[in-house]
């Protein structure tokens, strides 16, 4: 999941998007400094509400977004190996 976001994160990235708010360009530390920290992050409550819950609830809302991402991946010839995982 983590390399998938990174992915989509890439992708925004070439295509110019800026990246906002500008906490979120933690993404792009080293995945070894990344994926301990997501690790634990996904193990607590904030991450079951704010997440899990809104991923279920918003399932028509994240088929478009999923939509959108392999839309660029496409056109930007982005890497999605991981993104295609998910």
């Amino acid at each position: 999941m983590v390399l998938a976001t990174i992915e989509c994160f890439n992708a925004l990235k070439k295509t110019g998007v800026k990246i906002t708010p500008a906490k979120l360009n933690f993404y792009f530390l080293p995945t070894v400094i990344l994926a301990p920290i997501f690790m634990m992050t996904m193990n607590t409550q904030i991450a079951e509400y704010s997440m899990a819950k809104h991923t279920m609830a918003a399932k028509e809302e994240l088929e478009v977004l999923e939509e959108q991402f392999r839309s660029l991946f496409i056109n930007f010839g982005c890497d999605m190996k991981h993104f295609n995982e998910l």
